[in-house]
C-alpha cells in the first residue's frame, strides 16, 4: 500500500517558516515532527517519547520560532544534558529562525561567563542552557525568569542521569506558572513521571517509539569473551565494518589505548574525553559529522 508522505505546510505553520525550512534543505517533517508540531502549535504541554536521531529537535524548535516571531525580550529556555547538545540545537534554532529574526544564545559551561553575560544583555528570543549553568547565571541575576512563556526540557532522562534534578527543580520553581511546556524524553522512569504530574498542565503525549527503544535501524549484537580477547575482536569487527562508527569505552584511558591502537592499525580515528577541552571536542564532534574520519572513540 503506498503512503503519501507528509509536508510541513499540512502542519499549520506560517508560510515564513516554510520558506526558512525550504531554504535550510528541509522539506518532509519526521514522525516525531509530524505528531508533536500541531500539539505545540495549539498552545498544549507535551510529553514526547522520541530517540535520539529521530528528528525531535525541530519537533520543539519550529513551534517556538513560530510562536516568537516578533516578540522582543527573552520568551523561551530550553534546557539540554550537555553541551554538545545544546550547542546542536542553539545551531538549529539559528538555521531556522535567522531569517525570521529569532535567535538564541548558548548558555553552557566550559565557556566564560561573562561572554554569555553580554550575549544575555542582548535579549535572544530563546536561551538554550544546560542546567548547572543557567542557575549560575540566575545566582549572579543576569537572566530573568519572569516573562518566559515556553520551556522545553529535551533528553530530560539524561539529564537526571546526570544528576540536574536539584537544578531542574529550582528552574521551574521560578518560571511563571502560566508557561507552555514541552519535555522530550526517550525513556519514563518514575522521577521523569512524577516531575511531569508535578510541572506539566494536563500534557498530551506522543509516543513515536516504545519507551527504551533505539532509534529504527539499530541492530543489536552482544559478544561475550574474555579480556585478553578484547583487543582482536574489536579489530576484527572495525575492519568488517566501512561507514562511519561511534565506540564508547568506559573510562579516559580506555579511548585514548583504543583510538592509538585503531590509528596503528590504519583506521582514520580520533577521540574524545574529559582531558580534551571543549572547543577540541566540539572540532572533533564537528569533524566526525563532516566524514573527515571514520571512527570516533568516546568515553560514555
Amino acid at each position: 500500500m503506498e503512503t503519501t508522505q507528509r509536508h510541513f505546510k499540512d502542519l499549520g505553520l506560517s508560510e515564513a517558516i516554510l520558506q526558512s525550512l525550504e531554504k535550510a534543505g528541509y522539506h518532509h517533517p519526521t514522525p516525531i515532527q509530524e505528531a508533536a508540531i500541531p500539539v505545540a502549535m495549539a498552545d498544549n504541554d507535551l510529553i514526547g517519547i522520541a530517540q535520539t536521531g529521530t528528528g525531535k529537535t525541530l519537533a520543539f524548535v519550529l513551534p517556538l520560532v513560530e510562536k516568537l516571531q516578533g516578540i522582543e525580550g527573552t520568551r523561551a529556555v530550553i534546557l539540554c544534558p550537555t553541551r554538545e547538545i545544546a550547542l546542536q540545537t542553539h545551531a538549529a534554532i539559528e538555521k531556522v529562525g535567522t531569517p525570521l529574526k529569532v535567535h538564541s544564545v548558548a548558555i553552557i559551561g566550559g565557556k566564560p561567563i561573562r561572554s554569555q553575560t553580554a550575549a544575555l544583555q542582548k535579549h535572544p528570543s530563546i536561551l538554550v542552557a544546560t542546567p548547572g549553568r543557567l542557575c549560575d547565571h540566575m545566582e549572579r541575576r543576569n537572566v530573568h525568569m519572569g516573562n518566559i512563556s515556553f520551556l522545553v526540557m529535551d533528553e530530560a532522562d539524561h539529564m537526571l542521569d546526570l544528576g540536574f534534578l536539584p537544578q531542574i527543580r529550582r528552574i521551574l520553581r521560578v518560571l511563571p506558572k502560566d508557561r507552555q511546556t514541552l519535555m522530550f524524553s526517550a525513556t519514563m522512569p518514575s522521577e521523569i513521571t512524577r516531575l511531569a504530574e508535578q510541572y506539566l498542565n494536563n500534557p498530551q503525549r506522543v509516543e513515536i517509539a516504545r519507551p527504551g527503544t533505539a532509534a529504527e535501524g539499530i541492530e543489536h549484537a552482544l559478544y561475550v569473551m574474555e579480556p585478553q580477547h578484547k583487543r582482536e575482536a574489536i579489530l576484527k569487527l572495525l575492519k568488517a565494518e566501512a561507514d562511519s562508527t561511534l565506540v564508547f569505552t568506559r573510562t579516559r584511558l580506555d579511548a585514548e589505548w583504543l583510538s592509538r591502537l585503531l590509528a596503528k592499525e590504519g583506521h582514520s580515528v580520533e577521540a574524545i574525553h574529559s582531558d580534551r577541552s571543549q572547543s577540541e571536542r566540539i572540532a572533533v564532534l564537528q569533524g566526525f559529522k563532516d566524514g573527515k574520519f571514520q571512527i570516533l572513540v568516546a568515553t560514555d
